[in-house]
C-alpha cells in the first residue's frame, strides 16, 4: 500500500533541481582529482594513485599536469573543451523545437531524423545530451 507523497515545490523546479545536479556533477569531478593529487602528495606513483582511482594511467598524467600547470583551477573543466556539435545552429533549434512540440517522442525518432535530414549520424547518448539540453 503506498501514499502519494507530497513535496514543497516553493523551493525548486525540476529543471532548477537538475541544473543543480549538473553543476555538482562537475564539483565532484574535481573533487575526485583532489583525491588524487593528495595520493600523489602522500607518495603514491602516478600508477598506483590511477589504480586505486580505478582511472586509466594517462588520465591520471593529464590530471597531475593540470595540477602541475593551474593548481585547484587547472583541474576544472575548461569552457567549450568538449567536441563540437556536429549540427549547425539552426538545424539544433530545430530538432529541438520538434522535440518541444512532441513530434520526435523517443532517440531513434530523434536519431532518424537528424541522420535523414541532415545526413550526420550521433550515437544514442549524443542523443540523450541534446534531449537534456532542451
Amino acid at each position: 500500500m503506498s501514499r502519494k507523497i507530497t513535496l514543497n515545490d516553493k523551493w525548486a523546479t525540476k529543471t532548477e533541481i537538475l541544473d543543480r545536479i549538473n553543476k555538482h556533477k562537475i564539483e565532484t569531478k574535481v573533487i575526485m582529482k583532489l583525491y588524487f593529487i593528495l595520493d600523489l602528495m602522500d607518495g603514491l606513483t602516478v600508477k598506483k594513485a590511477s589504480e586505486k582511482h580505478d582511472i586509466n594511467y594517462k588520465t591520471g598524467l593529464k590530471w597531475k599536469n593540470q595540477w602541475n600547470e593551474g593548481g585547484i583551477d587547472g583541474l576544472k573543466r575548461k569552457e567549450g573543451s568538449g567536441a563540437k556539435c556536429k549540427l549547425s545552429y539552426d538545424q539544433l533549434i530545430k530538432v529541438r523545437e520538434l522535440i518541444s512540440e512532441g513530434k520526435l517522442l523517443t532517440k531513434p525518432q530523434i536519431y532518424s531524423f537528424i541522420k535523414d535530414n541532415y545526413e550526420i549520424e550521433y550515437s544514442l547518448r549524443q542523443i540523450d545530451r541534446i534531449i537534456k539540453k532542451n
